[in-house]
C-alpha cells in the first residue's frame, strides 16, 4: 500500500497550493475549486512557478467543472486533470491517480 505524504496550503516559490503530494516521483498539487474564477491562473502558477508536473482540479459541481474545462488552454490540457471532487472521494485518490496514469501513459 503507497503511502503518501500530503501537505496542505504548501508554500512553493511563492505559491501556496491547495493540496501537495509527490507519486510516482511527480510533483502533483490538488487545486479545490469552489469557483471558476481564477483555476487557470491556478493551474498556470502551480506548474510554473511551484514546478508541479500534475495539477488536479478538483471541482465542488459539475457546473463548476465545465466552466473550467471551456476556459483551460490546450496547452495545459496534458499537465492537468479537471474533475469532481466526488470522484477522487467515490474512487479514493491512490486509485483515482492510478485509473488516471493508466489512461494515458505520456501523461506525466
Amino acid at each position: 500500500k503507497e503511502n503518501i505524504k500530503v501537505e496542505i496550503e504548501k508554500n512553493i516559490n511563492g505559491k501556496f497550493v491547495d493540496v501537495y503530494f509527490e507519486f510516482l516521483e511527480k510533483r502533483i498539487a490538488i487545486e479545490i475549486a469552489l469557483s471558476s474564477t481564477y483555476e487557470i491562473e491556478n493551474i498556470k502558477k502551480d506548474i510554473q512557478a511551484a514546478n508541479c508536473n500534475l495539477v488536479i482540479t478538483a471541482c465542488k459541481n459539475s457546473h463548476i467543472l465545465n466552466s473550467i474545462k471551456k476556459k483551460i488552454p490546450s496547452d495545459l490540457l496534458r499537465c492537468s486533470i479537471v474533475t469532481l471532487i466526488s470522484e477522487i472521494s467515490k474512487q479514493g485518490l491512490i486509485n483515482f491517480l492510478k485509473k488516471e496514469f493508466n489512461k494515458t501513459q505520456e501523461l506525466l
